[in-house]
């Protein structure tokens, strides 16, 4: 980053990653300004470490109460999608309708120029002065899977101080430059806080599922399953059932029945071409039937595939390399080479 005087509204959490992020882009020039989203009930620890950390980065702290958003918006929607059989992603949905929603939208009321987070992805601009959605450099700590759905007006203000570090190298940055100590790495869900697993999750709120019969593909029953919704396609482990290994291949909502297969490459489990839905393309320059890459979860690596179709709302995605178990609800995020061409919600596949 170059020396900069413009001011800048950064998310920080309490982590080391939006702490350095904050640090960095004070050491570059800019006026910042922290915010904390508050989603959910957290611990004391977490307000006194923001405290302590923007008083020893000398830079004010303002804290934004979304509690009740958050829980209409990702809770809920995350308990929904399950409740269909899905397998929904919040942190994609938390990005779009929340966190860079409110930040933009304070930055405005403050006259803040700029909106930066800790995550771990770049943004640049072409030849024709475009912005553009990169991968971060640490490919292992990526999160611009997580980001495809921002809006590519918004790219321009945006900031991403660690796109070009790797996570030691941030960790030995808030070691040597900072006096505050970090815990562990945050959880994949944010909102689970001592819940071990989904079935907790539900139980916790008074939410139970219907069980049902684990049959094989021939319609030999197994045993029973204690909801489907807790179940997603490729599962081996929890299934309950001897003689395995077995895979879940299937999920019968209406007749509350879970398929499962001793095939892992069973033909369910390896499809061809995937439809997405409420598609989201950050480059309108989508070229069909050329190959471009294709990642459908967070953490997968991403392999070759084409778009065969595409519209404002819905597209159809061929699958040129195996990619195993696919999930509807998950993201699909589609990326020439580093730059990421948008995406869309997992809807069905063949």
């Amino acid at each position: 980053m170059k020396k900069n005087k413009k001011s800048v509204l950064v998310a920080m959490s309490g982590g080391v990653d939006s702490a350095v992020a904050a640090l960095l882009l004070k050491q570059h020039g800019y006026v910042v300004t922290a915010v904390h989203l508050v989603f959910f009930n957290e611990k004391k620890e977490t307000r006194e470490k923001l405290n302590q950390l923007c008083s020893e980065l000398d830079i004010p702290l303002v804290i934004e109460n979304r509690k009740q958003e958050f829980k209409k918006k990702v809770i809920d929607n995350f308990i929904s999608q399950y409740r269909q059989g899905q397998t929904p992603n919040p942190c994609v949905v938390c990005n779009e309708k929340l966190k860079f929603k409110y930040l933009f939208e304070l930055a405005d009321q403050m006259g803040i120029d700029f909106v930066a987070t800790g995550h771990y992805a770049r943004i640049s601009k072409n030849s024709q002065e475009h912005y553009l959605l990169k991968r971060g450099k640490d490919l292992k700590k990526d999160q611009s899977y997580f980001l495809y759905r921002i809006l590519k007006n918004d790219l321009r203000r945006l900031v991403f101080p660690l796109g070009e570090l790797k996570k030691e190298q941030t960790k030995k940055i808030a070691s040597k430059e900072l006096k505050t100590e970090f815990s562990s790495e945050s959880q994949d869900v944010c909102f689970f806080s001592k819940e071990k697993d989904l079935k907790e999750f539900f139980k916790k709120r008074k939410i139970f599922f219907k069980s049902g019969e684990i049959i094989d593909e021939t319609g030999r029953k197994l045993g029973w399953h204690s909801g489907l919704e807790l179940f997603t396609l490729g599962q081996r482990q929890g299934l309950g059932i001897s003689g395995g290994p077995w895979y879940v291949i299937d999920k019968k909502m209406e007749e509350h029945q879970l398929i499962v297969s001793k095939n892992k490459k069973h033909q369910k489990l390896e499809p061809q071409k995937i439809e997405i839905i409420d598609v989201v393309w950050q480059n309108e320059n989508i070229i069909v039937s050329k190959d471009y890459l294709i990642q459908i979860r967070y953490g997968s690596q991403a392999k070759r595939g084409r778009i065969l179709s595409s519209n404002k709302h819905q597209a159809t995605i061929e699958l040129l390399e195996t990619q195993y178990a696919v999930a509807v609800g998950q993201s699909l995020v589609v990326y020439d080479d580093d730059v990421v061409l948008g995406g869309g919600i997992i809807k069905s596949y063949v």
